[in-house]
């Protein structure tokens, strides 16, 4: 029976069936994963996009706030040199009238104008770094290194912190 035409024909077809039944299935498989890979690089390519716009939006608002920010601290300074200066202007006129006027200023008094001044000259050259620093910020100004007197730094800090500690009770070293 398995010589006969009719068998070898059919087994033939089956043989053929098969084979054709497995590149249909295989090449429907393909086409299953390329819809699948193809979903979801459309979908990624959505989220990307909306990341991408969501920076975009970020970068505008730090931008704004950055602008804001420069704008509110070059204002500020402005309000706070005007009230230092004239403090610095009196503490000033203080000393030169206690040094060349009739009363003579002692020594705590003159230690204690030196401490006002020396504090607003440093408040002051703070503001001016802020100022300094808002403008390198905003790309109008460029960074200069300076040398300075770390000793004197020290003890003008110490200075402006030597009554807080008295009062408090504490020995500032």
């Amino acid at each position: 029976w398995w010589e006969t035409l009719w068998f070898r024909g059919t087994l033939l077809l089956t043989i053929m069936g098969i084979v054709f039944g497995s590149y249909w299935w295989r090449i429907s498989s393909i086409q299953r994963q390329k819809r699948l890979l193809e979903k979801q690089v459309a979908e990624r390519t959505q989220e990307l996009q909306a990341e991408k716009n969501n920076a975009v939006i970020l970068r505008e608002k730090a931008e704004v706030a950055n602008q804001t920010k420069s704008a509110f601290l070059a204002n500020m300074s402005h309000e706070l040199r005007s009230p230092l200066n004239a403090i610095l202007g009196f503490a000033q006129v203080m000393m030169r009238e206690g040094l060349t006027g009739g009363q003579s200023l002692s020594s705590d008094q003159q230690e204690n104008l030196g401490i006002i001044r020396r504090s607003g000259e440093h408040l002051l050259t703070l503001i001016n770094q802020v100022l300094d620093l808002s403008k390198i910020e905003a790309g109008r100004t460029t960074l200069y290194a300076k040398n300075f007197d770390l000793h004197r730094l020290l003890h003008d800090v110490q200075d402006m912190f030597a009554l807080r500690a008295e009062t408090k009770g504490l020995q500032l070293l």
